[in-house]
Protein backbone atom coordinates (compact mmCIF):
# COMPACT_ATOMS: atom_id res chain seq x y z
CA UNK A 1 0.00 0.00 0.00
CA UNK A 2 1.11 3.56 -0.70
CA UNK A 3 -0.10 6.93 0.54
CA UNK A 4 -1.99 8.71 -2.24
CA UNK A 5 -3.42 11.62 -0.25
CA UNK A 6 -2.95 13.35 3.11
CA UNK A 7 -5.13 16.02 4.65
CA UNK A 8 -6.03 17.57 7.98
CA UNK A 9 -9.82 17.56 7.71
CA UNK A 10 -12.05 14.50 7.51
CA UNK A 11 -14.44 16.07 5.00
CA UNK A 12 -11.56 16.46 2.54
CA UNK A 13 -10.58 12.84 3.06
CA UNK A 14 -14.13 11.62 2.48
CA UNK A 15 -14.41 13.54 -0.80
CA UNK A 16 -11.12 12.16 -2.11
CA UNK A 17 -11.97 8.63 -0.98
CA UNK A 18 -15.25 8.95 -2.89
CA UNK A 19 -13.38 10.13 -5.99
CA UNK A 20 -11.03 7.16 -5.80
CA UNK A 21 -13.84 4.67 -5.29
CA UNK A 22 -15.85 6.20 -8.17
CA UNK A 23 -12.82 5.64 -10.41
CA UNK A 24 -12.61 2.01 -9.31
CA UNK A 25 -9.54 2.55 -7.11
CA UNK A 26 -9.65 0.52 -3.91
CA UNK A 27 -8.46 2.57 -0.98
CA UNK A 28 -8.32 2.77 2.78
CA UNK A 29 -8.95 5.92 4.81
CA UNK A 30 -6.73 5.96 7.89
CA UNK A 31 -6.62 8.48 10.74
CA UNK A 32 -3.04 9.72 10.85
CA UNK A 33 -1.90 9.63 14.48
CA UNK A 34 1.33 11.09 15.71
CA UNK A 35 2.56 10.98 19.25
CA UNK A 36 4.51 13.75 20.94
CA UNK A 37 7.02 13.06 23.67
CA UNK A 38 5.55 15.94 25.66
CA UNK A 39 2.27 14.75 27.25
CA UNK A 40 1.10 18.36 27.71
CA UNK A 41 0.38 18.64 23.99
CA UNK A 42 -2.33 16.55 22.38
CA UNK A 43 -1.03 15.74 18.94
CA UNK A 44 -2.85 12.43 18.64
CA UNK A 45 -4.94 13.61 15.70
CA UNK A 46 -2.79 14.85 12.86
CA UNK A 47 -5.25 14.35 10.04
CA UNK A 48 -6.00 11.58 7.61
CA UNK A 49 -4.28 9.64 4.89
CA UNK A 50 -5.64 7.54 2.07
CA UNK A 51 -3.68 4.51 0.98
CA UNK A 52 -4.02 2.66 -2.31
CA UNK A 53 -2.32 -0.33 -3.90
CA UNK A 54 1.01 0.47 -5.53
CA UNK A 55 -0.44 -0.52 -8.90
CA UNK A 56 -3.13 2.17 -8.59
CA UNK A 57 -0.96 4.91 -7.12
CA UNK A 58 -0.34 6.86 -10.34
CA UNK A 59 -4.07 7.11 -11.13
CA UNK A 60 -4.90 8.02 -7.53
CA UNK A 61 -2.27 10.77 -7.45
CA UNK A 62 -3.64 12.22 -10.70
CA UNK A 63 -7.16 12.31 -9.23
CA UNK A 64 -5.89 13.88 -6.01
CA UNK A 65 -3.99 16.58 -7.92
CA UNK A 66 -7.08 17.35 -10.01
CA UNK A 67 -9.16 17.63 -6.82
CA UNK A 68 -6.63 20.02 -5.25
CA UNK A 69 -6.50 22.16 -8.40
CA UNK A 70 -10.31 22.39 -8.58
CA UNK A 71 -10.51 23.24 -4.89
CA UNK A 72 -7.91 26.00 -5.31
CA UNK A 73 -9.71 27.34 -8.40
CA UNK A 74 -12.96 27.50 -6.41
CA UNK A 75 -11.17 29.41 -3.64
CA UNK A 76 -9.66 31.82 -6.15
CA UNK A 77 -13.04 32.39 -7.82
CA UNK A 78 -14.51 33.11 -4.39
CA UNK A 79 -11.82 35.71 -3.73
CA UNK A 80 -10.06 33.49 -1.21
CA UNK A 81 -13.06 33.58 1.11
CA UNK A 82 -15.35 30.76 2.12
CA UNK A 83 -14.85 27.05 2.54
CA UNK A 84 -14.75 25.89 -1.07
Amino acid sequence: MAVAYRCVFQDDALVVRSLFESAGISCELIPDSRFDVNPMFDSSVAGFRIEVAESELEDALALAEDYKARKQAARDADGGEGTA
